[in-house]
């Protein structure tokens, strides 16, 4: 792969459709199969990977030669741009649920011709939201969680709104997302 300047990889505005399916968590179907569940308009996305407490390692010389890494955390933030009963009625639900997640991370075509799409096979979401009175639009974050083996999305219920994904995307074992260009 050869990092460099791409302007076709320039995209000014990102995608919106955010979707989740109840699952195991180990990631796998839920009996009846969980109901995709469209988490509405949302703005701000922010895919984020932190990395707490690195940990630097220098020799006697005050040369760096080594680093241990601490642990990589992965989720999803942003904003709800709703906040009606259906939102909240499901943000109180989903405390205890596992997901399959689906996100859109471009519009059709965006990024060198290609769409921008990301799956996670694993993820939690978090029932806090507050509401204000004038804003309107409460916090979302959603956690990605390790898939101890492979999970396999089956993108037909997930991608309903012109996704470009094929009809299966594999999280491989011990990740949790998968970002796919089509």
């Amino acid at each position: 792969m050869a990092l460099g300047k791409d302007k076709g990889a320039i995209t000014k505005y990102g995608g919106g459709v955010l979707k989740v399916k109840e699952v195991n968590d180990d990631g796998s179907d839920i009996t009846p199969a969980g109901t995709v569940q469209d988490l509405g308009y949302v703005d701000e996305i922010s895919v984020k990977r932190n990395e707490s407490s690195r940990e630097k390692i220098y020799d006697e010389t005050g040369k760096l030669v080594k680093v241990n890494r601490g642990t990589i955390d992965e989720g999803l933030t942003g904003f709800y741009l709703q906040s009606n009963k259906d939102l909240t009625d499901f943000l109180d639900a989903a405390v205890s649920g596992y997901y399959q997640l689906y996100y859109k991370m471009s519009p059709t075509g965006d990024v060198n011709g290609k769409t921008q799409e990301l799956f996670v096979g694993i993820a939690q979401i978090s029932s806090a939201y507050e509401i204000k009175a004038k804003s309107r639009k409460p916090a979302l974050e959603i956690d990605f969680l390790p898939c101890e083996s492979a999970v396999t999305i089956d993108t037909t219920a997930l991608t309903a709104y012109g996704a470009e994904a094929s009809t299966e995307v594999t999280i491989a074992a011990g990740t949790n997302k998968t970002i796919v260009e089509n």
